[in-house]
Order: C-alpha cells, then sequence, then structure tokens
C-alpha cells in the first residue's frame, strides 16, 4: 500500500470519529479532530505521490464526503435546537420581567 493509501484510510477514519463526536453532540472534540484530519488531508492531496489503487481512494473520498454531508447536517439540527432553546429562554425571561414590573 501506497503512503497516500494510508493517510487516506486515517483521513476516512478521522471522518467517523468526527461523525460520531457530532452525533454525541461533543463539538468541541469534534473541532480538534478536524483540526488533525485537515493537515491529513493537505499531505493526502500535496501532489507528490499517486495513490496505489485509484478506484479505492476515490470511493474513500466519496464516503469522505458522505459522512462530511451528515456531521454538517448533524451540526445544523444542534444549532437549530440551541436557537429554538434560546429563543424559549428569552420568552421566558422577557415574561418573568413583565410579571415583575406588573406584580409591584
Amino acid at each position: 500500500m501506497v503512503v497516500k493509501d494510508d493517510l487516506l484510510e486515517q483521513v476516512l477514519l478521522l471522518t467517523r470519529q468526527m461523525r460520531e463526536q457530532a452525533q454525541q453532540a461533543a463539538w468541541e472534540e469534534a473541532e480538534r479532530t478536524e483540526v488533525q484530519r485537515s493537515r491529513l488531508i493537505a499531505e493526502c492531496f500535496d501532489g507528490e505521490e499517486e495513490f496505489g489503487d485509484q478506484m479505492l481512494a476515490a470511493n474513500k473520498v466519496q464516503e469522505i464526503i458522505r459522512l462530511d454531508t451528515e456531521i454538517m447536517a448533524i451540526g445544523d439540527r444542534s444549532r437549530d435546537e440551541i436557537r429554538t432553546q434560546l429563543n424559549r429562554l428569552q420568552q421566558g425571561r422577557q415574561v418573568a420581567k413583565a410579571y415583575r414590573r406588573f406584580s409591584r
């Protein structure tokens, strides 16, 4: 196996790890994993060597893209949930403020 193939496999493994972290809402861990993964991606596609098995490499890249799409969807849902919770909190504060103002 060529070195690039090993690097791409590591990228795939890190991407799977990021999906698991996203599913657990462990966003700080996912961010650290992404930093590591980004370095490997840059190394993987620096143009200096070719992959040993082009088809296998293409399949891995497709899986990485698919997983990235899943991770982004999980992130979007988490962001929306947080936004909803913040809106509810803000509404609760407004209600409490109004209650205090009119209960005097």
